[in-house]
């Protein structure tokens, strides 16, 4: 038998590197029978009478004859295509590889290979060259995940995929009903009314413990208000407010970063803004903690907060905020308003306020 050589250089590395750059397939046109669209992108600069396309099937390698071979015209991109017939494996998975030829002996390596169908995820399918081919099994315990979130993640086991049970999706919770979602991904944990007082509650420092179907989690600590005072002026809502709360005095806000909230009655968000842990200054004597910036730094931060200052005394804690920014529109033109902040695990808010409003103030308490 004769053997083939192989074109040498720039060629062969530019075309293996980028020989196919896209592959459709048509539905099948006869039993056993079907087409498919290649497209591919040669580069390089070498002397070509043509390409070659050989289609093997899923654990095989490539047959000593190629499916098709010319030399299309390229398009305004440069890129080849032609359209080719071949015989479907029975296993519903082929593999397409393409050759540049300068003459019926002289031929490139293979371009990297494309697939069409659902191969084996728990076994090697490639083919560095037309005879050289690795069909080895996957090591156990190698990922096969269906991407199927509410069925749990799969791993081969023998050269298959070994099917896992469905994710346990169970909470704590004796009343509430577990479920699994697979469009969002996650577990859904639904508490009817009476089951779970956090979930009948519009206080915000339970709703992530609602959500997670904790209905033992303690409520929020009360902030003593002693003014927020929302201003609209141009296109910004300037905010001024004052408060105090009983809470431990071993909190660092450095530590934790710190969020504000404004809420409606029922609990939807008006406002949301967090600052991180290294914006946040402690004072050498570590009874005050301190983020400060100017309005344009502010707008750059994109939280619109230019001040949040924390005064310890002992268990007291003395609060100030001031904000500008227009994403504060929605709590300005709110009747009744919850604000909270939260410290890591520690919450704190003053809810249901009640506002006085004109066009340009209000005033909540």
């Amino acid at each position: 038998m004769r053997f083939k050589r192989t074109l040498a250089g720039f060629w062969l590395r530019r075309l293996v590197a980028g020989a196919i750059a896209a592959l459709v397939v048509s539905a099948p046109s006869f039993a056993d029978a079907a087409t498919a669209r290649l497209r591919w992108l040669p580069r390089g600069t070498a002397v070509t009478s043509g390409f070659a396309i050989f289609v093997r099937n899923a654990g095989s390698q490539y047959p000593v004859n190629p499916v098709w071979t010319g030399n299309p015209a390229p398009a305004a991109d440069g890129s080849i295509s032609t359209t080719i017939t071949y015989t479907a494996a029975p296993s519903g998975v082929n593999y397409f590889a393409v050759v540049a030829r300068a003459n019926p002996n002289l031929e490139s390596a293979l371009s990297q290979e494309l697939y069409l169908g659902t191969p084996n995820p728990c076994r090697n399918d490639s083919c560095a060259a037309k005879t050289t081919c690795d069909f080895s099994p996957r090591a156990n315990g190698s990922p096969c995940d269906d991407t199927s979130f509410c069925n749990g993640p799969e791993v081969c086991l023998s050269g298959t995929c070994d099917a896992s049970a469905a994710r346990d999706c169970a909470d704590t919770v004796a009343c509430s009903v577990d479920s699994c979602d697979e469009a969002a991904g996650r577990c859904v944990h639904s508490t009817p009314p009476g089951c779970c007082l956090a979930c009948d509650s519009s206080d915000p420092c339970l709703a992530d413990a609602c959500s997670q179907g904790e209905c033992s989690a303690p409520e929020g600590i009360d902030i003593e208000v002693n003014r927020v005072r929302f201003m609209h002026k141009s296109a910004d809502v300037k905010l001024a407010a004052k408060g105090r709360f009983y809470a431990d005095p071993s909190i660092d806000p450095s530590a934790t970063g710190a969020t504000v909230e404004f809420r409606t009655p029922d609990g939807a968000v008006l406002y949301s803004s967090t600052i991180a842990p290294n914006r946040i200054k402690k004072g050498s004597d570590g009874g005050r903690y301190r983020f400060a910036v100017t309005s344009a730094q502010s707008k750059f931060l994109g939280n619109g907060i230019v001040r949040l200052d924390f005064r310890v005394k002992g268990d007291l804690w003395l609060v100030t905020l001031k904000a500008e920014t227009p994403l504060l529109i929605d709590a300005f033109n709110e009747p009744t308003v919850t604000w909270g902040l939260r410290l890591g695990e520690t919450c704190v808010r003053r809810m249901d306020m009640p506002c006085d409003q004109t066009s340009k103030l209000s005033v909540c308490r």
